[in-house]
């Protein structure tokens, strides 16, 4: 093999890798990331709806074995003011209504069944279009990094067929 086709291999050799370290994997972590953000979305739901549901139950249960005074010191609950790392008391004086992040920074204040519902439906939601998108995504990332490395390996493979193999009077074996 000539010294231009050996050029050309090692050229081809390193696009494909620069294009699988600078372009293709940072997608794939920027994917993976976006993906890990709506699964967070997903799991927060959840615990609002097991949240609501243990409210609904406890509320009931203590409208009817308490007093209206005592009732207060069992709305004492923690809240988390900081990505489940700072929390605070506080004292919640109507059970039956909360605010629910609905999206873009907004919140609406709905009843504890409401939310719950609001919240089902989100979780339905986010797992049929954006985690979906964003699971297509990292599978069509992935098959696009599969198919460079096997051309990688095959670039590699003819580099290492085509080296240049000189006899002993220094003269090319290639020919």
């Amino acid at each position: 093999m000539s010294s231009s086709s050996e050029d050309d291999l090692q050229d081809q050799l390193s696009y494909y890798l620069r294009f699988v370290e600078t372009i293709l994997k940072p997608k794939l972590e920027k994917a993976e990331i976006a993906a890990n953000i709506v699964r967070e979305e997903i799991t927060n739901y959840e615990e609002l709806v097991t949240r609501m549901k243990a409210t609904q139950t406890t509320s009931t249960t203590t409208k009817a074995t308490t007093s209206v005074k005592d009732e207060s010191d069992s709305n004492n609950i923690m809240v988390d003011i900081g990505h489940k790392t700072i929390y605070c008391n506080a004292t919640v004086k109507d059970l039956n209504k909360i605010f629910v992040h609905v999206g873009m920074g907004f919140h609406v204040e709905l009843t504890t069944t409401e939310a719950s519902e609001f919240a089902t439906k989100r979780i339905v939601f986010l797992r049929a279009t954006p985690l979906k998108e964003k699971e297509v995504e990292i599978i069509e990332i992935k098959d696009h990094i599969q198919s460079a490395t096997i051309i990688l390996d095959q670039l590699y493979t003819e580099m290492k067929k085509g080296e240049t193999r000189f006899d002993d009077n220094g003269r090319d074996m290639n020919i």
